[in-house]
Parts: structure tokens; C-alpha cells; sequence
């Protein structure tokens, strides 16, 4: 009897030796398999790395050192951007970009311009960082995957407006339609959301009143087609006159200088398919009025303030019924009128 339950004893230990053992080794399969597929994780998530690294330094390859930003001011002539100097009357291209430029626009906050590139016909958006050091990186940041055709506007054949908001995400216009003159599609790029990007089938106008900060609001007085503010007449000396068709002339886009010295303001003269009429500046005591161009209203092309002076284009008529298109500054001091270049394609300005 003894013997016998000893017998059974042992092959108990036996059996659960047996188990332990075949547990191990399954643990140890299972850890060997983990670890090889952690291993296989490890070298995907590497290669993944590697591969973004590669493109970040691909797309940050191309620097320049030639430029110092310091200024809010650019232009587009012939596929090529430019910087403009105020305070030198300077200009500087953006030497280091080879692709041909079709629009751009100023980040609010930091020395960065965005700006579209033409590739086979199809708009990609790119970024130039001005660094302390003054060397400029420039980088690809996505393939916004619309035509060329698509942004420009049938009504004047202008580039439609590339545009920020106060989170300082990049708007682009596109889809012209004529039933209502304009473009009815936009896209969002968010560089402060990893670069993500939206396309919205209908176009918010408000967008352009806040990003141009007109204001259709102005504490004055309209009195025989002349605005006055503040008692003092800002229009006597300009001679605007409405069209026939057109009772009297209408004042709106009204925005401040950045002292508040000076007003910018459009007169609007006339009204067929699309609204008529010039925008002008004068100083908010009556004097320096200044017309900038003569029929600027509907233009995707508005006037800005930089600092105390207008940013604007205009066209001037030739010989043979042709038009010169004018970059110009006017002057801080008397508004007096600057050209800065002619026959540009786009142009955009960070107001101070």
C-alpha cells in the first residue's frame, strides 16, 4: 500500500513537472514571437522615420542667405517673387525659388510667406522661413491639387486672392462662377494643425472682410457726393462724380491707417454687372486726398495699409487703348504716389 501510493505521488510530480515545463516553453515561444514582432514594429516604425527624415531634409534643402525679410511687402512678376523695402526703395527677389510663383500671402505673427508654385499645371504650397541668422529655408508643404485655371478670375483674367486668417491658416479661392462673379470654392490649409487640409464647396465672403479689415461702418456724413468726417471734407479736392444711371456717390471699405492718421476709403460711381468706383486715401483733417486708381472696386487686387502707407495697384492708359498695370506705394508724409514695379501679376503686404 505504501508502495503503491508512492508510485502515484511520484507520477503526480512527473505530470505536473511535465506541464510546468511545456508552460515555459510555450512562454518562452510566445516572448520570442513578441519579440520578434516588436522587432518587425520597430524596424517598420525606423524605416518610417528614416523615410520622414529624408523628405525633411529633401524639402529643407534648398536655403538662401541673400534675404532678410524685415518687411511685409511682396510681389509676383513673370513666375518670380520679390521683397520690397520701403524705407531703401529696395527690391530683392527670392533667388533660391526656381518654380514658377503664382500667389502668396504673409503669415500674421512670424517672418514666413506662403506661396503657390505652378507643377504641370497644378498649384503646390510652399513656405519661406526667414531665420535671425538671415538665411531663408524653403520648403514643400503640400500638393493643394487644384489647376492653375482654376484660380484665376474670368471677369479681369486677375489671380485669385490667396488669403489668412487670424489662426493664420491659408485660404485659397478657386471654382470661378458667373452667376455670381466670383469664386464660389475655397481651401483651408492649417499649418498650426500638422498641415491639415479642407476643401468647402461654398465660399465664405466674410473671409475677405476680415482679412482685408474693411469696415462698411464710419461715423460721417455724405453731402453732396463727398464724404465728410469728423467735420473735415476728405473728397473736395478728388472730383468724383457718379455715372449717369448713378444718383449719388456711395462711400464704403473704410479702414484706418495704423495711426489712425490717414483713412482709406472706396467710392463707389457706378453700378452695371460688377460695381465701378475708386478707392482712395486721404489724412482725417482734409488734407493730402489722393485717388489711387480709378475703377478698383471690383478687382480681386484691394489696397492695404502699410503701417502709414497705401499699397495698391493701378492701371495707366497707353498709346493704342493699352494699359500698364502699376505697383505703388504712396509716401508717409504728403500721400504722394511711388511706383514700385509695372505689369506685376500678384502682390500681398502683412499690415502692421
Amino acid at each position: 500500500m505504501k508502495k503503491l501510493s508512492f508510485l502515484l505521488v511520484f507520477a503526480a510530480m512527473v505530470f505536473f513537472a511535465c506541464n510546468d515545463s511545456d508552460s515555459v516553453n510555450t512562454e518562452k515561444k510566445e516572448v520570442n514571437q513578441e519579440t520578434v514582432v516588436e522587432d518587425v514594429e520597430n524596424e517598420e516604425v525606423n524605416q518610417e522615420v528614416a523615410e520622414e527624415t529624408a523628405e525633411a531634409e529633401a524639402s529643407e534643402e534648398v536655403r538662401e542667405s541673400a534675404v532678410k525679410l524685415g518687411t511685409g511687402i511682396a510681389y509676383v512678376k513673370e513666375g518670380k517673387l520679390y521683397f520690397y523695402y520701403p524705407e531703401s526703395a529696395e527690391t530683392k527677389p527670392l533667388e533660391a525659388e526656381t518654380d514658377s510663383v503664382f500667389n502668396c500671402v504673409f503669415n500674421k505673427d512670424e517672418d514666413i510667406i506662403y506661396y503657390t508654385v505652378i507643377r504641370n499645371g497644378v498649384l503646390w504650397l510652399r513656405e519661406a522661413k526667414f531665420q535671425a541668422d538671415n538665411e531663408v529655408i524653403i520648403k514643400d508643404l503640400c500638393d493643394l491639387k487644384i489647376k492653375k485655371e482654376d484660380c484665376i478670375s474670368e471677369t479681369y483674367g486677375e489671380k485669385a486672392m490667396m488669403m489668412i486668417n487670424k489662426n493664420n491658416d491659408v485660404i485659397l479661392k478657386h471654382a470661378f462662377m458667373w452667376n455670381c462673379y466670383g469664386f464660389s470654392k475655397m481651401l483651408v490649409y492649417s499649418p498650426q494643425k500638422g498641415g491639415q487640409t479642407a476643401k468647402y464647396k461654398i465660399y465664405d465672403y466674410k473671409i475677405e472682410s476680415d482679412f482685408f479689415n474693411f469696415s462698411d461702418f464710419l461715423e460721417c456724413e455724405f453731402k453732396d457726393n463727398n464724404l465728410i468726417y469728423d467735420g473735415n471734407n476728405l473728397t473736395k479736392d478728388l472730383n468724383l462724380k457718379p455715372d449717369e444711371e448713378q444718383t449719388e456717390v456711395e462711400f464704403l471699405y473704410f479702414k484706418f491707417s495704423k495711426d489712425k492718421s490717414k483713412l482709406m476709403f472706396g467710392a463707389l460711381l457706378g453700378f452695371g454687372d460688377l460695381a465701378h468706383g475708386a478707392f482712395c486715401i486721404a489724412n482725417i483733417d482734409g488734407t493730402h486726398q489722393q485717388k489711387l486708381n480709378d475703377d478698383g472696386l471690383s478687382s480681386e487686387f484691394r489696397p492695404y495699409w502699410y503701417d502709414n502707407q497705401a499699397v495698391f495697384v493701378r492701371e495707366i492708359e497707353g498709346e493704342a487703348d493699352d494699359y500698364t498695370t502699376q505697383f505703388c506705394i504712396t509716401n508717409a508724409d504728403d500721400n504722394g504716389i511711388s511706383v514700385i514695379a509695372e505689369n506685376i501679376d500678384f502682390y500681398a503686404v502683412r499690415e502692421f
